[in-house]
């Protein structure tokens, strides 16, 4: 009896290690092996979950100022919406290379923004290349001696902050400015002389200009910029206009000596 029950205690041994081998085998397999370095990042650039993996931008940004000394603070409940640093005019650096959310009348602007990387590949400037400009396009009547016409440049927008921002660079001219309009009507006008900013006296050069919009706030207007020059002469044929970079802030990026008179009603 004893040497018939030792082949069946050793069948039940037999049995309970391959199953338990199966079992361990089973488990092993069904674990999920772990991904190679670099998979999750290819996974993540292939379905752009990724901003991290995109082309940097070629758009420089815009400087930040220094607060003014002893500067107010805003009440930012009296805004219309949450107050931020920087917000745009509507395609303000003109960055499409269209005139898109802008209207023009007349000629003077022409059809389209100016390419300044190309301008000044190409000699397309009064006397210097353009410079001084944060972006590559810029809205300008410079029409390298030909016969200028008149025109006007204008978007409209909701004042959401305390100051209006641009680059410009312009003559001192009656026939150059810059208008904000409120119900069609003109209630600031602006004209500009770039060739007074320390560091900056040629023409193609941009300072920052800043148009105060605290007595607008919630309001909605349109910023126009105007040339009514007719032709370009010997005395004036340096008359032309160029902008860019309309942005609203907090705080005004004006650089000293840049404005001939401002803030004036006509």
């Amino acid at each position: 009896m004893e040497m018939e029950g030792i082949p069946r205690i050793a069948l039940l041994v037999l049995i309970v290690v391959v199953v338990a081998a199966a079992i361990l085998y089973l488990n092993a397999g069904s674990k999920p092996s772990k991904p190679k370095a670099g998979n999750a990042t290819q996974n993540r650039s292939a379905s752009g979950g990724s901003s991290n993996l995109s082309p940097p931008s070629t758009q420089l940004p815009l400087p930040s100022p220094p607060p003014k000394a002893n500067q107010t603070s805003h009440n930012l409940s009296t805004y219309c919406v949450p107050s931020n640093d920087f917000v745009w005019v509507g395609n303000g650096n003109f960055s499409t290379g269209t005139y898109f959310a802008w209207q023009t009348t007349g000629s003077g602007f022409g059809s389209a923004p100016l390419n300044l990387s190309w301008a000044n590949y190409n000699g397309v400037y009064y006397q210097h290349p353009w410079n001084g400009y944060f972006g590559n396009f810029a809205a300008t009547t410079y029409s390298q001696g030909r016969q200028m016409t008149p025109g006007t440049l204008s978007s409209s927008f909701v004042v959401v902050e305390p100051y209006l921002n641009f680059q410009i660079t312009s003559p001192p001219s009656s026939q150059l400015y810059v208008e904000i309009l409120l119900n069609n009507n003109p209630i600031v006008v602006n004209h500009y002389d770039t060739l007074q900013v320390p560091n900056a006296n040629t023409l193609g050069s941009f300072s920052f200009a800043s148009i105060n919009m605290t007595g607008l706030l919630c309001k909605s207007v349109t910023v126009s910029v105007v040339s009514d020059v007719l032709e370009v002469t010997s005395s004036n044929q340096n008359q032309f206009i160029a902008v860019g970079n309309f942005f609203q802030g907090r705080i005004p990026y004006q650089t000293p000596g840049v404005i001939v008179n401002g803030n004036t009603l006509r």
